[in-house]
């Protein structure tokens, strides 16, 4: 029996509100435990940079350079944070695997790329840890879309909670930035993103109340929905897409919903209409993929009116939250890339095949050793 590893998995959404950092261990049987946790926040200046960039096609190079390597000291500095509160030392840790930030997701593009700055050389330098990033890169090169991967790390979760349960007719759902949605059958794997799920309603609360996101739905709550609105949203045509398909800020964006406003709705209605497309689109991809029960993650989770209105527009789905696999909903995404990095290590090749619509498998990250 050989020992088991540790590795740090590093998380920023597209909300770009700071960074997840969760310390997990590998057991020799492949199985992770969540040991330590902890969220860094952004500078505030740094953070109005990474919108700039994210909404800028013709930024500056010096301003991206520079950007890329201060997101990286945050990383870093995360990392450390981690280590400190976990009591734990940097010669126990195998690896990092860092997501970055995403600024720009063109997987259909004449050239695809999707671009996450966080310099990983930086990341390894400040911490004396082997790195591994750029998950998204080989998955495009290899014909993929580049994301949603999680469904991978998702079925490794379920199957490690659920032992010989049939796992058909489950899914998990989690809500991020973007929300996205992972499905399974006994020999194959399934997901893809659906469409906007926090980014909308916390900008125009950060835009309209001065909050980063709308507690629990409240203000949402004191507004209607308006109906013209909501199905020119609807309408978009990213929901009639198949699959694989995914998406990002740079598509479900500030610009995107002004195009649809009228003058005459109140910022709480648009708010109200903004939840409820989170709510309707993922309903709609319960319904489509026909799974009985699902488990949320991200930071949706938390809004308990958008989990009411998923709810009920989904009554032929038990909807659970990933607390009843034995992980908390708010550290997910970032478990999932410390075990990205350890089948990287590892020199695992991974099959995304049926999620992405890769061509071949690959191993996902690059290396930067310590």
């Amino acid at each position: 029996m050989t020992a088991p590893r540790y590795f740090i998995g590093l998380m920023s959404g597209t909300s770009a509100d700071g960074i997840d950092a969760a310390l997990v261990r590998v057991g020799d049987d492949g199985d992770l435990s969540l040991l330590e946790v902890c969220e860094s926040r952004y500078p505030e200046t740094l953070r109005h940079a990474i919108f700039s960039l994210q909404r800028e096609a013709n930024c500056h190079l010096n301003d991206l350079a520079a950007t890329d390597v201060e997101v990286a000291e945050c990383f870093a500095g995360a990392v450390h944070q981690l280590l400190e509160k976990a009591d734990a030392n940097v010669e126990t840790i195998s690896a990092i695997g860092s997501h970055g930030q995403t600024l720009l997701h063109q997987p259909n593009a004449e050239k695809p790329f999707s671009l996450q700055i966080g310099n990983p050389n930086v990341i390894a330098e400040m911490t004396g840890i082997t790195v591994v990033a750029d998950f998204r890169g080989r998955d495009i090169a290899a014909g993929g879309q580049g994301a949603p991967l999680t469904p991978l790390f998702h079925r490794a979760m379920i199957e490690q909670a659920a032992g010989n349960t049939d796992i058909d007719q489950l899914g998990v759902i989690n809500i991020g930035g973007i929300a996205n949605i992972s499905l399974f059958t006994e020999a194959t794997t399934f997901g893809f993103d659906i469409g906007p799920g926090n980014t909308l309603i916390d900008e125009w609360s950060r835009e309209h109340i001065g909050q980063p996101y709308d507690a629990n739905g409240d203000w949402a709550r004191t507004g209607d929905i308006d109906s013209t609105l909501l199905q020119w949203l609807l309408a978009d045509p990213y929901f009639q897409l198949a699959t694989p398909k995914s998406t990002g800020q740079d598509y479900f964006n500030r610009e995107w919903l002004q195009s649809a406003l009228r003058t005459d709705a109140t910022p709480e209605t648009v708010q109200r209409t903004l939840l409820e497309l989170t709510a309707l689109t993922t309903a709609n991809a319960i319904r489509d993929a026909k799974i009985t029960e699902t488990y949320l993650c991200g930071g949706g989770v938390h809004n308990s009116l958008l989990r009411e209105r998923i709810t009920a527009a989904a009554p032929q789905c038990n909807i659970m939250d990933t607390n009843a696999l034995g992980l908390s909903p708010d550290w997910i995404e970032a478990a999932a890339f410390a075990w990205f990095a350890a089948n990287a290590i590892d020199g695992i090749a991974l099959d995304t095949r049926s999620v992405t619509g890769a061509l071949s498998t690959s191993i996902l990250g690059a290396i930067y050793p310590s």
